[in-house]
C-alpha cells in the first residue's frame, strides 16, 4: 500500500510508502521479511506495519534503518501483538492509543506536515468497539490499518461481520 502526499503550494512531491502485514509469527517469518526488503532496497517502505506478532517482551526484534515500536501481549493468552517499524530517516514519535485494544499509534512528519499512524490488530472473535475506536477518528490526517477482522462487502469481502458493520459506521460518520 503506498500512499501519494503533496506539500500544498510546492513543487516538492514525496512518495510515502506504507507496508502493512500479518506475520502470523514474526521470530518465524523475520527471514521473509528480510529478503522483502533485500529485494526493494531502492524502494524501501517509510513505515512497516506488522500484525500477530506473537512477541513477548523478552523476545528482541530490530531492523536496521528502522526504528521499532511494539506492544506485545504481555498476558498468558497466545497470539496478537504488534510491531510499526519506521525509517529511522524520519522524525517519529508514539502517540497515545486506546489501551484496551492491541494498537500503536505514531506521529511523524511528512512534507511538513504530521501524520498520525495506527496499527491494530483485532481478534477475529472480539468485535470493534465502536466508542473505543471513535478516537482514533479524530483527525483527519491519520491512517489506520492493520489487522481489525472486519469484513464488509464495500471493501469486498464476500460477507459482513459485525465488526465490519461497525467499522463502516466509523468511517462514514467521520467523513473517512
Amino acid at each position: 500500500m503506498s500512499g501519494h502526499l503533496n506539500n500544498a503550494g510546492s513543487a516538492a512531491d514525496r512518495r510515502f510508502k506504507i507496508m502493512q502485514w500479518n506475520a502470523r509469527g514474526l521470530s518465524g517469518h523475520k527471514l521473509e521479511l528480510q529478503q522483502y526488503l533485500a529485494s526493494n532496497s531502492c524502494n524501501l517502505p517509510d513505515v512497516i506495519c506488522i500484525q500477530e506478532t506473537l512477541l513477548k517482551p523478552e523476545n528482541h526484534f530490530n531492523f536496521s534503518d528502522y526504528v521499532t515500536f511494539r506492544k506485545d501481549r504481555v498476558n498468558d493468552r497466545m497470539g496478537g501483538g504488534v510491531a510499526t517499524l519506521i525509517r529511522s530517516t524520519l522524525n517519529a514519535v508514539q502517540i497515545k492509543a486506546p489501551d484496551s485494544i492491541e494498537c500503536i499509534g505514531i506521529k511523524i512528519t511528512v512534507n511538513n506536515k504530521p501524520l498520525l499512524i495506527y496499527n491494530i490488530y483485532n481478534p477475529p472473535k472480539l468485535n470493534i468497539d465502536y466508542e473505543i475506536y471513535k478516537e482514533l477518528f479524530v483527525n483527519k490526517n491519520t491512517i489506520i490499518t492493520g489487522d481489525l477482522n472486519a469484513k464488509n462487502t464495500l471493501w469486498r469481502s464476500s460477507k459482513t461481520n459485525k465488526s465490519g458493520d461497525i467499522l463502516e459506521q466509523l468511517l462514514i460518520n467521520n467523513d473517512f
